[in-house]
Parts: structure tokens; sequence; C-alpha cells
């Protein structure tokens, strides 16, 4: 993957990483989001010196979605809280 640097590559294994997480029990807020995003954080910086493309586009990009989701979780949640307070 690091030679190629193939796009499309890079968006099917970010796909099927994102996939492979598979059925989700939710819980209150986008706890398990944020824990998902550090995790592969942390890969990225394991492997920024060896591999700095997978790094940055693969696994970075992975914990930029699991940011996004986890927020998009934390709004949901306090708008059920809302609603049921009403």
């Amino acid at each position: 993957m690091e030679e190629r640097r193939l796009e499309r590559v890079f968006d099917g294994a970010h796909t099927e990483a994102y996939n492979s997480r598979g059925v989700v029990m939710r819980e209150e807020g986008g706890k398990q989001e944020r824990e998902l995003a550090a995790k592969y954080r942390e890969w990225s910086k394991a492997l920024r010196v060896s591999h700095p493309f997978v790094s940055t586009h693969l696994l970075l990009g992975l914990a930029n979605t699991y940011d996004r989701q986890g927020q998009a979780e934390d709004v949901t949640s306090k708008i059920r809280r809302r609603m049921r307070s009403w």
C-alpha cells in the first residue's frame, strides 16, 4: 500500500476497516467512537516514519471518521435527552 499509493485502494481499506466493526450496541454518546479514533491515532503515530502514507491517509482518515461519528453521537444523545424531558 505504501509504495502504490492508489487512492481507491486506500478508500477500499478504509471502508473495510470501518465495516469490520460490525453491529454495535450503542451506549450514551460517542465514547466508543472516540476510543476507536484514539486507537487509530496511536497506530498512525507508530507507523509515521516507516509508512507515512498509510499513517496519514488510512489511519488518520479512520481516526477522523470516528471523531466525526463520535461528535454526531454526542449530538444525537443530547437531542434524545431533551426529547425525554419534555
